[in-house]
């Protein structure tokens, strides 16, 4: 179909349940995948809710804390 870019959602849930370095082995699987395909990646942190009251799993104290590193 002509496309040129694949979007990884990073999502809170399964973040948390796999853990950082699954979530991370996952991440750079599709990474490799993607470059032997000459696509162009973004990777987003996909949550859905209100941060103001934590609704989804989601909290702004895990927004603030530096997940890839």
């Amino acid at each position: 179909m002509g496309a040129n870019i694949v979007r990884f959602p990073l999502h809170p849930t399964a973040w948390t349940k796999r853990g950082k370095e699954n979530y991370l082995k996952l991440l750079d699987d599709g990474i490799k995948w993607a470059t032997e395909l000459h696509l162009y990646v973004i990777i987003d942190w996909h949550s859905i809710g209100n941060l103001q009251t934590e609704m989804y799993d989601t909290t702004l104290e895990q927004l603030k804390t530096p997940m890839l590193l």
